[in-house]
């Protein structure tokens, strides 16, 4: 028997003298090239007799079958099965493997196809097995990638041979993007250009644009997402796209490729024909299903601009008050500014609101700023994250009743530069002035403690961060002002987290608060009470004692952003 071959056979030797039992001694081990008899003088003159048994051991061989595609495909085993590597050249085509010899029979053995050198999009789909002996069959696991030989199934002389089939998912693929204009793109217009970086974290879903929901995804740190499209799908099947905007963004566009997708225009690009929606939420982009797969399907967003912050000052009959407002661009466009609606209570005539531009966001009314409103003036253009300032004037009539007030709603109507069709929106704020004979003025700022900001008019927030609002009060007039209360609300799109007194005049006794913590109607507690965050609603603080004329302090209350 050749030396080569004994590897892959079990061997016994075994020695007879004269036909019965022998007791000379065997040199060597069983399954040796040789041995040696060693014949002792009780044996002399006999006939010895020494057969070699020789037994295959099993055999597995592995093969490939890839469907939708080609590559290397690596695979290893235990038993001495070791490694193998089978490269498919062809898509479809089904590729031998090495046959292996395994070092002992009847002993269960495990398969496995690496996962991490799979070629990418390919999936472990399916495996079969033939020549388990007594009818064993094998156990795959489509999600460890293994496949499992029964012990009973490995006798020796076995010749196992499993094929196993990978296939290349069918994807739908793109990326969602900030579609602001930065580093010399274009604002909103659906294309990813100059310096438009990603946005990770995005929600985006395949549907049959209806109920049924093929894959989700969350956009990874490139902004990136890719759908896998059920097997079996026919082609020319219905499919969408959709992208969910948490309300801290807008959609603007979207694209494929270098092709714009008009919000509801039927669009011809890459071979297919593709129909954006901008309009609801989610956005979708609907195109008909070809077989294959469809890339670089990518959607526009732009942060929401925002318009801050809401006032409430007092005045005495017949004197003015000021306001002083930002507005910030999520994104490039052009703003103008209004009065919405006015509401006096009791109805009286003679309120007066105007608008003027604060050019260096000065925080208060400069001679000769440009009036914005009434009437209205022409928009003002503004780049992504530029702000523009307004003071907001409001005069109180002379005939005005102590404890009368007047609420003017402030609108800033913001155009989106480039969109197509057109988009714009519409951000209000609300400043409330009361009659009062003595004046307490209100100031109220707002900084972004996540970013370690400080204190401004006007701030920006991502979602997750904790904006802090101080609302500073300052007793202007000549006589004290007594059980003063302040009240405010938690910010649209935020959940509230604390509220605290910050720096208080020593003529002011005690305070305590309502807040979404203790809303009604549960109780009030005093300002120094810890509170759990969550919920949104309003706040307020009441005083005991009084602010003497000059006097001044603050109140704090913390929101994060939803």
């Amino acid at each position: 028997m050749p030396t080569g071959t004994l590897a892959n056979y079990t061997t016994v030797l075994s020695c007879t003298a004269d036909g019965g039992a022998t007791a000379n001694t065997l040199s060597g081990t069983n399954g040796q090239a040789s041995n040696t008899l060693v014949i002792g003088a009780g044996d002399a003159g006999k006939a010895i007799v020494c057969t070699y048994s020789n037994n295959r051991l099993p055999t597995v061989q592995i093969r490939k079958q890839a469907l939708g595609g080609t590559g290397t495909f690596a695979f290893s085993g235990t038993n001495g099965f070791g490694s193998d590597s089978i490269n498919v050249s062809v898509s479809g085509s089904t590729v031998v493997g090495t046959i292996k010899t395994l070092t002992t029979a009847n002993t269960q053995t495990v398969l496995t196809e690496v996962a991490a050198s799979m070629p990418g999009g390919f999936a472990f789909s399916g495996a079969t097995c033939t020549g388990l002996a007594g009818g064993a069959t094998a156990a795959v696991d489509l999600v460890a990638g293994t496949v499992t030989l029964p012990a009973a199934g490995l006798t020796n002389g076995t010749a196992v041979v499993c094929t196993f089939t990978n296939t290349l998912a069918a994807i739908v693929s793109g990326r969602v993007f900030l579609d602001n204009g930065v580093g010399s793109g274009t604002a909103n217009d659906g294309l990813v250009n100059g310096g438009e970086g990603p946005l990770s974290g995005a929600s985006v879903r395949l549907t049959n644009c209806g109920a049924t929901v093929y894959a989700s995804a969350l956009t990874d740190a490139s902004g990136a997402y890719s759908l896998s499209v059920p097997a079996g799908t026919a082609t020319g099947s219905a499919m969408c796209v959709e992208e969910t905007n948490p309300g801290t963004r807008v959609s603007t566009g979207a694209s494929v490729g270098n092709v714009a997708l008009p919000s509801g225009s039927a669009v011809a690009a890459a071979g297919g024909t593709y129909t954006y929606t901008r309009t609801g939420t989610p956005d979708r982009i609907a195109f008909s299903w070809n077989g294959t797969g469809h890339a670089n399907l990518n959607f526009g967003d732009v942060d929401n601009s925002a318009f801050a912050t809401d006032g409430a000052k007092t005045g005495l009959p017949g004197s003015t008050v000021t306001y002083a407002h930002t507005f910030t661009a999520g994104t490039a466009g052009q703003v103008r500014f209004s009065v919405a609606s006015e509401t006096a209570t009791p109805a009286i005539t003679g309120w007066t609101t105007k608008v003027f531009a604060d050019v260096g966001c000065t925080g208060s009314l400069q001679a000769g700023a440009a009036q914005l409103y009434p009437p209205s003036a022409a928009a003002t253009p503004v780049a992504f994250a530029g702000k523009v300032c307004v003071i907001v004037q409001e005069f109180i009539p002379a005939t005005a009743p102590l404890g009368s007030n007047n609420k003017a709603t402030i609108r800033a109507d913001f155009t989106y530069t480039n969109a197509s069709p057109s988009l714009s929106g519409s951000f209000t704020l609300d400043d409330l002035t009361t009659v009062s004979g003595v004046a307490l003025e209100l100031k109220k700022e707002v900084r972004n403690i996540t970013q370690s900001g400080t204190f401004g008019v006007n701030n920006q927030a991502k979602s997750g961060e904790t904006l802090e609002y101080r609302i500073t009060y300052t007793n202007n007039g000549d006589a004290p002002i007594r059980s003063m209360v302040v009240n405010d609300m938690t910010p649209g799109y935020t959940t509230f987290v604390s509220a605290t007194t910050g720096t208080t005049p020593a003529s002011l006794t005690g305070c305590v608060k309502t807040t979404p913590a203790n809303a009604p109607p549960a109780g009030a507690v005093a300002c120094t009470t810890v509170q759990p965050a969550g919920g949104t609603g309003a706040i307020d603080w009441r005083f005991t004692g009084t602010v003497e004329p000059g006097g001044t302090g603050f109140v704090l209350f913390q929101v994060k952003v939803d």
